[in-house]
């Protein structure tokens, strides 16, 4: 049902006559107040209303009700609803493209319609995760000014029992930033990662085994390998050794290697011995890496959460990352890595 004013719009519409140049200016002028006044609900039911009359009389794609299309929008991206709004203007798009060709001036119109409408999707995003990036921003300068406070304590610390607890807060801290790392992966407010000078590869990957929890675990067999990666795929790496330590037995040790191929990609193999994967699970495993997907909250295995943040770092930075079976019964994880600029 209409408030008062919206109603009282509807009737100034009605006593406009029939033309449909002038009637849809007022239509459209109408859902702007109602708009305006907050009254979206109902703005929503007009265009609504109009837009499924226009398809039934003018036909999908008449320029009246491609206008109302644009108008349901409008009115869907006011009550924050731009996924949706989005949609159907790339719907929009799709209509005007096969109806009146690429270059046609309804199409430049609807394309106009839809940038516009992501450009507010994007800025309306921006502005519901800003309390959230600042209060993870306070969060990493909290744990970095922990993590000094603990290295100065270790440093001068001489009782073994003591420093050995501080040892232990340490790799806690370590793996709290790593986890504050994919947080903000996740929540997709690094969508770039800042680009760094490469690093070699084996600093890379001793970072990535201090920060899972049972690093201990993991040997750097062979990763002496000459050449620089980006600094930032040791998260990747750690979200695969994570898995790798936690998915096989506590007494068995994850490996870890490297080597070129004969394209001059780098090849870094993380082999545990034990659990291993069933075939289907071990392909649909390596879909998820090949294509980042959102992540279902209920997808319920521990090791899909990891497998999605490391789809998402492998697109970023251009590798490959593959699960294969071993002769030891379990997992290797094979991460192709293709020549840096910068590195050697």
């Amino acid at each position: 049902m209409h408030t008062p004013h919206a109603q009282a719009l509807i009737q100034h519409v009605d006593g406009r006559g029939t033309d449909a140049a002038r009637l849809h200016l007022s239509i459209s002028a109408i859902a702007a107040k109602m708009r305006n006044a907050g009254e979206l609900d109902e703005a929503r039911q007009l265009v609504e209303q109009v837009l499924a009359n226009r398809r039934r009389v003018l036909g999908p794609a008449h320029p009246n009700t491609l206008a109302s299309i644009t108008d349901l929008a409008a009115t869907l991206s006011a009550d924050g609803d731009h996924r949706t709004a989005v949609a159907l203007l790339e719907d929009k798009v799709a209509l005007c493209r096969r109806t009146y060709g690429e270059q046609h001036p309804e199409t430049l119109a609807a394309h106009a319609d839809l940038e516009s409408a992501l450009a507010e999707a994007v800025s309306a995003e921006l502005d519901a995760r800003r309390p959230i990036a600042w209060e993870l921003f306070r969060s990493a300068r909290l744990l970095s000014d922990t993590m000094r406070v603990v290295q100065r304590y270790r440093r001068d610390e001489n009782d073994p029992a003591r420093l050995a607890r501080l040892d232990h807060v340490h790799d806690l801290l370590t793996q709290l930033g790593r986890r504050h790392e994919v947080l903000v992966l996740l929540l997709d407010l690094r969508a770039i990662p800042p680009r760094l000078r490469p690093v070699p590869l084996a600093e890379v990957l001793r970072t990535a085994s201090t920060q899972v929890e049972h690093h201990k675990r993991v040997e750097l067999a062979d990763v002496t390998i000459s050449g620089a990666v980006d600094p930032n795929l040791a998260l990747l790496f750690s979200e695969l050794l994570d898995n790798a330590t936690r998915f096989s037995p506590p007494h068995t040790v994850v490996r870890v290697t490297a080597d070129r191929d004969d394209d001059g990609q780098v090849v870094v193999e993380i082999e545990d011995a034990g659990l291993g994967m069933r075939e289907e699970h071990r392909q649909e495993a390596n879909d998820r890496l090949r294509s980042v997907r959102p992540l279902h909250r209920r997808s319920g295995h521990g090791s899909w959460n990891g497998l999605h943040v490391v789809s998402m770092l492998a697109a970023q930075h251009g590798v490959e990352v593959t699960l294969l079976a071993n002769a030891h019964h379990g997992t290797t994880a094979r991460v192709l890595v293709p020549p840096q600029p910068g590195g050697s």
